[in-house]
């Protein structure tokens, strides 16, 4: 029986994605920002947005890597793999709240 989908596959949807998806990202920010006369910011935002794909491209590797090490099926992989993968949401949870937080006082000085 062959896979639907084989892990090389993913890799080189993935490998796509990350090259293409900030490019994409910054180009629809700016047109957004645009809207808004502020293109720069709203192309650094889409460039930030774009850049999670890579980030998930990055992490693909990573975790392949840990699945041949440790196997696919052992405790061990599934700790690891929950270590990073839950340590990389609550980096990027911190750093979007902490960005939030800072708009929301940016905004309440400037009324």
């Amino acid at each position: 029986m062959k896979e639907i989908v084989n892990s090389e596959a993913v890799g080189r949807l993935f490998l796509l994605l990350a090259v293409v998806c900030p490019f994409l990202g910054a180009g629809i920010g700016a047109a957004w920002g645009a809207k808004r006369s502020a293109v720069k910011r709203g192309a650094i935002r889409g460039l930030l947005i774009g850049l999670l794909a890579t980030l998930n491209g990055i992490l693909w590797i990573i975790y392949n890597g840990i699945v041949e090490k440790t196997g696919l099926d052992s405790v061990r992989n599934v700790v690891i793999n929950a270590l990073l993968f839950g340590g990389v949401g609550v980096t990027i949870g911190v750093l979007t709240g902490l960005s939030h937080k800072r708009k929301s006082s940016a905004g309440a000085n400037t009324e």
